[in-house]
């Protein structure tokens, strides 16, 4: 429950992403705090950073559809 106030997920998925690392052998706290980077590179992309945008560009992910 705290990890879901702390991180504005659900608590449901921050079950999922939980048993995920474990699954993964990636600890929860790297996979969270990237979901956060990712997270603030999708607002600058969308808020029009150019550096950003380009680089979802090239990776073929569109920010406004996520």
């Amino acid at each position: 429950m705290t990890e879901s106030m702390i991180s504005g997920l659900s608590t449901d998925t921050v079950q999922k992403i939980q048993y995920a690392s474990e699954l993964i052998d990636v600890s929860y706290s790297t996979i969270n705090g990237s979901l956060t980077k990712l997270t603030s590179n999708m607002a600058a992309a969308k808020d029009g950073s150019q550096k950003q945008q380009e680089a979802f560009q090239a990776l073929g992910v569109s920010v406004t559809d996520l």
